[in-house]
């Protein structure tokens, strides 16, 4: 599997009440949309506070941010909803809201840690 090794500009298209809008950060994807992450034990579920939800669209990509922010991307892969961004401090953060210790393992594997 490949994966950005350098930082650079990445811009993500979101919507919120008011439309679509576009988000722009400095990172670089550790799991980038279109190798994006797929499995029934990984949702993020905003209106749930973060917990997981079961649905088998769900997808997720992940980004570090320049600040050393992990960004998930989170999104469904026939468009049912909107996409969302959920940022966390640390991977140990992450692995509060994920079970799935192989996507956990994967990010860790690719942040070199």
């Amino acid at each position: 599997m490949t994966y950005e090794k350098e930082m650079k500009e990445i811009e993500l298209e979101l919507v919120n009440d008011e439309g679509s809008y576009a988000e722009t950060f400095e990172g670089r994807w550790i799991i980038s949309p279109g190798e994006e992450y797929k499995t029934p034990e990984l949702y993020f579920d905003e209106e749930c506070g973060g917990n997981i939800v079961p649905d088998s669209g769900k997808c997720c990509a992940v980004a570090l941010k320049a600040d050393g922010m992990l960004l998930f991307y989170v999104f469904h892969n026939n468009d049912s909803f909107d996409p969302l961004v959920v940022e966390y401090d640390s991977l140990e953060e992450v692995e509060k809201f994920v079970s799935d210790s192989s996507f956990i393992e994967e990010v860790r594997e690719r942040l070199g840690l």
